[in-house]
């Protein structure tokens, strides 16, 4: 995108409604699609990204909105700290086009101007609904460009009789013409104080001069201007309206434009940043201390913008994001903590947020998302894990009375989050009609992503069977046990955010899940012949996982926090296993499992962050849930001797929160005694 403008026509009196309505040529794409509840800013990396302009953020810096390009038309996307989902400002009446300049301190006002068949109109944004301001008397266009804190004084500038264009002031419903001097031809209101009392803009003369003007009530002076300077224009205003910020120009047409800051009647040179050509000061914070705005350095290829923030008599290079081209600063927060802004790619726009260092907004808030994400992953690892080692046991021989174990194998293969590890089990045949067993297992490199690794795992399981009964089934006895098994598993989690996404800091943080499970069942060993047996079951069980918090060190200009939360479900399972003697040392074994939940919590994870229109948000709320599963399994069996037997274990599983299927392959191995 190439931008150009001057001080003939519209001039710097348009420097900030220039940037948005410069966006308007960047390429258009489709309609963003919503990541569970949540529906982020596009990334450039999607072939149907879409272009967004942040440019406002509110006086805490916790709210924002910019320009989207979809369809065909720009629009407002919204993102408030009290909502989980942005809100788009679709075009109103018959705008093709919406654009705005500013929002409340509250971030609850947005005021604009949208495109018409005809000419743009003023609009103000209250709480959802959208009001047209109306125009002046004989005119036929209008454009709102600010507002005071609260959000109910509006001004800007629309054309009256004859064309030409004057600067207004809009409270309760009546859009009023501000005041000018005789000689001016033109005039436009480009900011307005918090409390509302002071109003600044600009006025043209003949000659196309320009005079940065303060309005006070009914009341409107001149600002003075920097020695040798001959035109000056007002774009922003202080909360008490003492300090007033714009930029000043040596000579009409082609003369060297610089920044300026007003102390009550004092012009104060910012100057331009190296090697700049023109500056421009657009944005001031609350107390007048941190200004904000573009500089332009000039060149035969054409102009490149860059951002500045001043402070303490000192202007910066805010930067840009990787790869742009030109960076346009959009807004700045109340107390001057928050910038926000775009980075031009060409082709499309990237907004950015800028504390101490420049960051991509899309791919901040993305990564937060990811982390939330990862973490309703590892409850889906964990319980599995969790019910894994509940049903560990070891193979008892004929004529023995006890066994000991040990398993190693990897689960939940297929599913982006495998762990590797085992466990060590043991039985007792406590008489011919009952037994005991536990077990103890560990599991590590159960990533996730790399955003989210489960450092390791550590859990107990137990059981107990009791032989019923048997009862007969055709020629022969079919015995009947009852199982009660449960189990508890540990893991550990390191967090990294940031890591896989362009132009954001890093943050770094720990974290844990804990399960819980029991189940009961009762299991028919029907023996079909001397070589095959069938075992149907039925049962039931609960299992809960706890999620702890998450917290990101403080030194990061973005923070995230995780809050803990549980998640539980019942469910009712049934299936049946098979094994067949090939011959006196190998055994084959199939199997197949249906579970169905009576309940199941969605693993719905919160959050909140200090990354600008992600105050507050949750995932998971509509993540695919899988209320019927299916298991298949399949193993071989080898006695090795008469005490000691090795298993191949392979299962198949569809998951609970996931839609991938996931796997386990073990070896175990058992000895007699």
């Amino acid at each position: 995108m190439s931008v150009s403008f001057s001080l003939s026509g519209l001039g710097c009196l348009s420097c900030t409604a220039f940037i948005f309505a410069s966006t308007a040529n960047l390429a258009h794409g489709q309609q963003l699609v919503p990541l569970n509840t949540f529906e982020q800013l596009p990334s450039p990396l999607d072939p149907y990204s879409v272009s967004f302009s942040a440019n406002a953020v509110s006086g805490s810096g916790k709210i924002i909105a910019g320009i989207q390009h979809y369809q065909g038309k720009a629009g407002i996307l919204y993102w408030s700290s009290t909502t989980e989902s942005p809100v788009r400002l679709s075009p109103f009446l018959d705008f093709k086009n919406t654009y705005f300049h500013e929002m409340s301190d509250d971030g609850k006002v947005i005021v604009g101007g949208g495109d018409t068949p005809g000419r743009p109109q003023a609009f103000r944004w209250h709480s959802g609904k959208m009001h047209n301001l109306g125009l002046l008397s004989g005119g036929d266009y209008s454009i709102a460009t600010s507002t005071n804190a609260t959000g109910d004084i509006v001004v800007g500038h629309g054309s009256i009789t004859g064309g030409f264009a004057r600067a207004f002031r809009w409270q309760n419903g009546k859009m009023q013409i501000l005041a000018i001097s005789p000689s001016a031809l033109e005039s436009r209101a480009t900011g307005v104080s918090a409390n509302g009392k002071v109003i600044v803009g600009s006025y043209t003369k003949p000659g196309d001069i320009y005079s940065a003007v303060r309005w006070t009530g009914d009341q409107f002076q001149e600002l003075s201007l920097i020695t040798g300077h001959v035109s000056a224009g007002a774009m922003d205003v202080n909360a008490d309206g003492s300090v007033i910020v714009g930029w000043s120009q040596s000579s009409n047409i082609t003369g060297a434009q610089t920044a300026v800051r007003w102390l009550g009647d004092t012009a104060q040179d910012l100057g331009v940043l190296a090697p700049g050509d023109d500056a421009y000061a657009t944005h001031v914070s609350d107390d007048g201390t941190i200004v904000v705005g573009l500089s332009r350095t000039n060149s035969p290829l054409g102009s490149k913008y860059s951002s500045f923030r001043w402070e303490n008599g000192r202007m910066e290079d805010i930067g840009g994001l990787t790869g742009a081209e030109q960076t346009f600063v959009g807004d700045i927060s109340a107390d001057g903590s928050t910038i926000v802004g775009t980075s031009n790619f060409g082709t499309y726009a990237r907004g950015f947020i800028y504390r101490t260092a420049i960051q991509d907004l899309a791919n901040v808030q993305a990564s937060a998302i990811e982390v939330a994400n990862e973490f309703a992953n590892a409850v889906d690892l964990n319980s599995h894990l969790a019910r894994k080692l509940r049903e560990e046991e070891c193979h008892i021989s004929q004529g023995r009375n006890a066994c000991l174990g040990v398993r190693a194998g990897a689960t939940s293969l297929f599913q982006g989050t495998n762990a590797f590890g085992g466990s060590l089990t043991g039985a007792v045949n406590i008489s011919d009609a009952f037994k005991l067993g536990a077990s103890v297992g560990t599991y590590g490199e159960g990533n996730t992503s790399s955003t989210l690794d489960l450092n390791y795992g550590i859990g107990v399981g137990a059981f107990a069977e009791y032989l019923i009964g048997s009862f007969p089934l055709g020629s022969k006895d079919t015995p009947v046990r009852a199982r009660l098994d449960g189990a508890w598993l540990y893991s550990d989690a390191d967090v990294t955010r940031g890591q896989n996404f362009t132009d954001v800091q890093v943050g770094r943080g720990s974290t844990h899940f804990s399960s819980r499970t029991v189940g009961a069942r009762l299991i028919a060993d029907h023996q079909f012949s001397e070589n095959f047996m069938i075992s149907p079951y039925i049962g039931a069980y609960w299992e809960n996982t706890y999620q702890a918090g998450y917290d990101e060190q403080t030194e990061l200009d973005t923070i995230a926090h995780i809050h803990g939360s549980s998640t539980s479900a019942a469910t009712g399972v049934f299936g049946l296993r098979s094994r067949f003697s090939v011959f006196e040392q190998l055994e084959l074994g199939f199997g197949l499992q249906g579970e169905v939940d009576f309940f199941a919590d969605d693993v719905e994870v919160s959050a909140s962050t200090n990354i600008p229109g992600l105050a507050h948000f949750s995932v998971g709320a509509d993540r695919s849930k899988n209320r019927a599963r299916f298991v298949a399994e399949a193993s071989a069996a080898y006695n090795m001797t008469e005490q000691s037997r090795v298993e191949v274990l392979g299962k198949v599983f569809s998951a609970r929160y996931q839609d991938k299927l996931g796997g386990d392959l073990a070896v175990r191995f058992s000895s007699s005694f």
